[in-house]
């Protein structure tokens, strides 16, 4: 040690003499660490990432000629454009739209920004706390209520008050894959989303949950990046007496980004609201009102498509739709879910959707599926897996019965139908006609006994 400090600290110093202290420390601690296993390291990563690169490689190929026949230009002035970017045109195709916005957007990425967001949870619980039937707060009451509340908040605990919506789960939603959740009303369908939402309110998340929207914290998303992730409800609430264009053009104005190139504030907004409204089929409701159960307006399913668009204007990067198909015909649910498809695919959105009829066509668009079971999560995984995860299991799927209905039947124990139940059926069956048979077969013994009896009289 007084050599080693002394060679390498001393100005006047032996080269030589360092020179050969540290060829004997080179021979002593001599270590030649993976060198010797380099080769072997690299031919084994080249092996187990053969697969995923050809997959890869092929979908990179596959994107590259998709976006090379798209021209990457803005679509905002409808006169420059072509026919196929213009909402207003017979001729207009929303999918062709979706990949010049994404071309325009890798043009200049320190510009336009593109993002993307996931979602990962572990250990999610959800819990609600059971209280008495409520009075209508009055003015009379309110400080008797208010009261009431801190007299609770002093109270210790009860451990009874609280019930379980959602058990403890973990799951993974990765940018750029669509996600269905089935389960029975009651399940826990809506509960999940609005958690993912990070839209709490009226029931609380266990403190060990631990959930990540790709490194952020649902108390981040909330004060940084609300806008980034969105809950769309079932029912359908819009000021009834504005028209569709009207109200649509609002949702767009209040979304329009600063970062869009030498287009003005209206002119972004008037494009947007009319590329939407021609996705949806909704073009020729432009100047009707909206309307409501009280008020005159639209049909039912033509304002579930105004709430369908409303909500894809946010441009949220993580969205949840809960039952957003419910008054929608099975060709127009089949349309929006291969718009979230095309959204999730070229823009790497993360929609997630909630679905109580779900068509075939419909399902094999997605790439995750969850089942929730009275607040457990029974399964989550990839979509075309789960039908075969469960018939594994011994439960039978009938004949006819599509994917989507089939795991949600198995949340019902008057529907759900397993193979053991099945063979006991035939076992019996058979069983009886064998019994059968023997009854058959002595009583033509008897006969034949008492025929013979007969002929020796």
């Amino acid at each position: 040690m007084t050599s080693s400090y002394s060679s390498n600290s001393g100005k006047d110093s032996n080269p030589t003499n360092q020179k050969t202290y540290h060829s004997d420390e080179e021979s002593i601690n001599e270590y030649h660490g993976f060198d010797d296993a380099v080769p072997e390291i690299q031919q084994l990563a080249k092996t187990l990432s053969h697969q995923s690169s050809i997959k890869d490689s092929q979908s990179l190929i596959k994107y590259l000629s998709h976006m090379s026949e798209v021209p990457g230009v803005t679509p905002f002035r409808n006169e420059e454009i072509d026919e196929l970017l213009n909402p207003d045109s017979d001729n207009f195709n929303a999918k062709f739209w979706v990949k010049n916005l994404r071309k325009l957007y890798e043009t200049d990425p320190d510009y336009y920004k593109p993002s993307k967001l996931g979602i990962a949870y572990r250990d999610l619980r959800a819990y609600g706390v059971a209280a008495d039937s409520d009075y209508q707060p009055t003015v009379a009451n309110a400080l008797f209520k208010l009261g009431g509340s801190a007299l609770r908040s002093l109270q210790k605990q009860d451990e009874s008050r609280y019930f379980d919506i959602l058990k403890k789960m973990d799951a993974i939603m990765r940018p750029g894959e669509v996600t269905v959740v089935l389960g029975r009303p009651g399940s826990g369908c809506s509960t999940l989303l609005k958690t993912i939402a990070a839209n709490t309110y009226g029931f609380n998340i266990d403190p060990e949950s631990k959930i990540t929207y790709d490194g952020l914290s649902p108390d981040e998303i909330n004060k940084y990046h609300r806008g980034d992730v969105v809950y769309s409800a079932e029912t359908d609430t819009h000021f009834p007496h504005l028209s569709v264009g009207d109200t649509l053009d609002f949702a767009a104005r209040l979304r329009t980004p600063q970062n869009r190139g030498d287009v003005s504030r209206e002119e972004y907004a008037t494009h947007m609201a009319s590329v939407y409204m021609a996705t949806y089929g909704l073009s020729h409701t432009r100047n009707t009102n909206v309307g409501n159960d009280f008020v005159r307006g639209v049909s039912g399913g033509e304002r579930k498509r105004v709430s369908i668009a409303e909500v894809s204007l946010s441009g949220a990067n993580l969205q949840c739709w809960d039952n957003a198909t419910r008054g929608l015909d099975s060709a127009t649910a089949l349309e929006f879910i291969r718009a979230l498809k095309t959204s999730a695919t070229i823009l790497e959105a993360t929609p997630l959707i909630a679905i109580y009829q779900c068509s075939q066509d419909a399902y094999d668009l997605f790439d995750n599926v969850v089942v929730l079971y009275e607040g457990y999560q029974i399964f989550f995984g990839k979509a075309a897996e789960a039908k075969e995860f469960f018939l594994e299991m011994g439960y039978d799927c009938p004949q006819r019965q599509t994917t989507a209905d089939y795991l949600t039947s198995l949340t019902n124990p008057a529907e759900r139908i397993k193979q053991i139940q099945l063979n006991g059926c035939w076992k019996l069956l058979v069983l009886l006609q064998v019994l059968m048979l023997i009854k058959i077969i002595m009583k033509f013994g008897k006969i034949l006994l008492n025929m013979k009896k007969l002929d020796k009289n």
